[in-house]
């Protein structure tokens, strides 16, 4: 039968960490740039935070269903395992 690795859940939270870490370099990584006049700054500002937000977001959620799906998998797996087992006796 088909052995699948499912995420630890610490694998999952070490994914969602990443995903807070990069919101705070990539904002940090964008401010290293000459600094234009006020106004287009806060321009910009508005228009990047939702996106970034949003992404993170996506990611975060992205890699929790996965890491469910994949102990879910696993769950499924050793259940028909068990049920073969039985059926052998």
């Amino acid at each position: 039968m088909h052995q699948v690795c499912a995420l630890r859940w610490c694998t999952v939270s070490l994914l969602i960490i990443a995903t807070l870490l990069s919101m705070v370099v990539l904002p940090a990584a964008l401010a290293a740039e000459p600094t234009p006049t006020p106004a287009v700054a806060a321009a910009r500002d508005e228009n990047l935070a939702g996106p970034l937000i949003g992404l993170s977001l996506a990611m975060a959620s992205s890699a929790l269903a996965v890491g469910i799906a994949l102990g879910l998998r696993r769950r499924i797996d050793e259940i028909g395992e068990e049920g073969d087992a039985h059926r052998q006796e």
